[in-house]
């Protein structure tokens, strides 16, 4: 018995290809903000959030910014936002400071207030 052969489309299936590679190089451009302009501090913001989860919730718009408590009176806050699928990714993730001193969760609170962020 022969099977029959279909030709799949290449128009669709370099498409579809297409798609996933920039969804992925997108991820990756966001993810690479937080490291490079937040050294050491957006792994441990990440880490926070994966092991304590998220103190508060934070929205404007499309984005959301979880504050997680690192350790007593040091606050990290992650940026994400919606993409077109519909996933949450990073834009950022850093630790909120006031002349070079981390912030109490008052001026963290403040600080997300002024941006436009409402509490959740």
């Amino acid at each position: 018995m022969t099977a029959a052969y279909f030709p799949a489309s290449s128009g669709g299936i370099k498409f579809v290809l297409l798609m996933v590679l920039l969804a992925a190089a997108a991820t990756v451009a966001l993810m690479m903000h937080a490291d490079i302009t937040h050294p050491g501090e957006a792994e441990s913001v990440r880490q926070c959030i994966s092991r304590n989860g998220v103190f508060q919730l934070w929205e404007m718009g499309d984005k959301q910014y979880r504050v997680c408590q690192i350790t007593p009176g040091v606050f990290g806050i992650q940026v994400i936002i919606k993409d077109a699928q519909g996933a949450w990714r990073e834009v950022t993730s850093f630790i909120r400071k006031i002349h070079s001193k981390p912030a109490d969760l008052g001026s963290v609170m403040d600080y997300l207030h002024n941006l436009g962020a409402v509490m959740k």
